[in-house]
């Protein structure tokens, strides 16, 4: 069963959607009305992200993303309906009728996290057995500590098939759940066999401490039997582009912020050296979610990455990633190619810390490593690499900073200050220009797939046009839903005759049109296309009915030119509206 409207209501009502989006965005007052900042959903430089509090809803002009309260908190906390609902209510203080609604999946999730924690358990009791002690071993040679295992959880995964199979079963826990969880797999043949065999095990928990998946290294040696690491693949719990190995202990110690570092065992010997802001990527390159994340706690990362090319080239990842979302960054170069595990335990965790303490800024980093490029030796390089390091700081928003790097700059290099700041402002006025076409590109044609949602709207911008100008005066004003010749059989794409009908339901139980009312039965695309339709205000006249007529025609004329393009893309209620439309219009001629 669903939640009572009015209780969904009464969450949305008493969670202000300025109050919600503020802790993870950044807003400013525009006009008077509404506030804007950088979109969370995409990577932007101008803010096209839109909050309206008279409406409780937001929209970002650049990418599409849309909706009220219920949405950004499904979307930025990464939740479903449900889960986004509870969340607001405990927030707010709102009670949540327990047996009016289907939690399956809540229930299901929560299953999978106790899969998670017997799992956990049972690796790490399985280092204290006989079979298990080259685990222990391993970690101590490590340099790692009694109670920093126990604190990370750290377990053994043993050599058996399915001892952990057995055990969960004896837990009362089904094959389906160990399946979803992870935590088990299945063979070509049918047979269920233990995900993890022979391998140190690394508990990977979410903000709330849930065990949520696990990473799992080799034997020393055995590299090549299997991979030096298996990671748990993404789950209904567990999504590794969303998560930081070590972000739950990180979250609560970033007040000087976050060190982010390669590897699991390079965060927990920071940890165990007092360095306890230490995270790390979990299997895969930093992604925009992770760096959404960590902007949540703090406002500067330190990058400590491996020196060969791969670990460059991810600390110039992680660099423009952190840039476009207004996070600082530094940049840790760890002398002899070391990594922080190895060079804590050479030098001990109070050097490491003065490694971080005097770290590079990001744009110190990127000029040093931009001038390895060039031989600076040669006149004709050294002008090139002048030339990019001029372009590189154009990009910087701070004028201070300009002035300072533009002055390093020419005395190292023999040049003049003013010749070097006339080459950055004319980089300046190329990416000014850059950015207004990109801006307005995005007003324009938001780069959400609107054909996906609305396929008209890259064919046929009058029936996009006209449908959205009927939903949108139907969404402010029930008064005109009867309006005479308006049904469903007017629209042409699927996506408006959906809305119409959502808003004609809500209307026919005298309620108004909201969208958390509507919000699951709709993806999250669709809900983007529906904000966008309910903020546009240039429909704010009041000849609403001779709008709607005016509409209605355009739609009847232009579903009867449809032409071959359309109809090979048609589905069979749209042909069958097609030949409707085409047998009337004979039968008027006829007669």
């Amino acid at each position: 069963m669903r939640i009572p409207e009015e209780v969904i209501l009464d969450i949305k009502y008493k969670n202000p959607i300025e109050d919600v989006i503020s802790p993870y965005v950044a807003l400013k007052r525009s006009g008077s009305k509404n506030l804007k900042g950088l979109c969370p959903f995409h990577s932007e430089r101008t803010p096209s992200f839109t909050v309206y509090p008279e409406s409780n809803s937001y929209y970002c002009f650049g990418c599409g993303a849309g909706g009220d309260a219920v949405t950004f908190i499904k979307n930025i906390e990464n939740l479903d309906y449900i889960e986004a609902l509870k969340f607001l209510a405990n927030r707010a203080g709102v009670t949540i009728p327990e047996n009016r609604y289907d939690d399956s999946i809540i229930k299901l999730k929560q299953r999978l996290y106790e899969v998670n924690k017997e799992t956990a358990k049972f690796y790490y009791e399985n280092l204290f057995k006989p079979s298990g002690k080259w685990v222990l071993d391993y970690f101590k040679s490590r340099g790692l500590k009694t109670e920093t295992i126990t604190h990370f959880g750290l377990g053994a995964a043993l050599g058996e098939w399915d001892s952990l199979i057995k055990h969960l079963k004896s837990l009362g826990f089904k094959i389906d759940e160990m399946l979803q969880a992870g935590v088990i797999a299945k063979s070509s043949k049918g047979t269920y066999y233990d995900r993890f065999r022979n391998r140190s095990m690394f508990p990977i928990m979410d903000l709330q401490k849930h065990v949520i998946g696990f990473s799992g290294r080799c034997k020393p040696g055995e590299e090549k039997n299997g991979g030096k690491y298996v990671n748990t693949n993404d789950t209904l719990i567990y999504k590794k582009s969303h998560n930081l190995f070590g972000m739950n202990f990180a979250k609560g110690n970033c007040k000087d912020g976050i060190v982010l570092v390669e590897g699991n065992m390079d965060v927990i010997s920071l940890h165990q050296a007092g360095i306890t802001n230490a995270v790390a990527a979990l299997g895969t390159s930093f992604t925009e979610e992770q760096a959404r994340l960590i902007a949540r706690y703090t406002d500067l990362i330190t990058l400590v990455m491996d020196s060969d090319e791969a670990g460059i080239k991810a600390t110039n990842r992680a660099i423009g990633i952190l840039s476009a979302l207004g996070i600082k960054t530094k940049v840790v170069n760890v002398p002899s190619g070391k990594d922080p595990d190895e060079f804590i335990k050479l030098n001990g965790g109070d050097a490491f810390k003065k490694l971080i303490e005097n770290a590079s800024g990001d744009t110190d980093y990127m000029l040093f490593k931009l001038s390895k490029d060039y031989n600076l030796e040669i006149a004709a390089e050294k002008i090139s690499f002048l030339n990019k390091a001029a372009e590189y700081l154009s990009g910087l928003n701070d004028s201070l900073a300009i002035d300072y790097y533009a002055g390093m700059l020419s005395d190292k290099y023999g040049i003049q200050k003013s010749t070097l700041l006339l080459k950055i402002n004319e980089y300046k006025g190329k990416n000014k220009n850059k950015a207004k076409k990109e801006a307005i590109r995005n007003i324009i044609n938001p780069k959400i797939n609107r054909a996906y949602v609305n396929p008209y709207k890259n064919r046929n911008n009058r029936i996009c046009n006209s449908e959205e100008l009927i939903l949108n005066i139907l969404m402010k004003h029930p008064e005109v839903i009867d309006y005479n010749g308006l049904d469903e059989n007017v629209f042409i794409s699927e996506i408006a005759k959906r809305i119409y009908l959502s808003i004609k339901k809500l209307y026919s139980k005298n309620t108004m049109f909201d969208i958390a009312l509507i919000e699951s039965e709709y993806t999250n695309e669709e809900i983007g296309y529906i904000t966008g339709i309910f903020v546009n205000n240039s429909n704010n006249v009041q000849n609403f009915k001779e709008l709607i007529k005016d509409a209605v025609d355009a739609l009847k004329e232009e579903s009867l030119n449809l032409n071959d393009k359309d109809i090979n893309n048609m589905d069979n209620s749209d042909w069958e509206r097609y030949m409707q439309n085409i047998i009337d219009k004979k039968v008027n001629k006829d007669g």
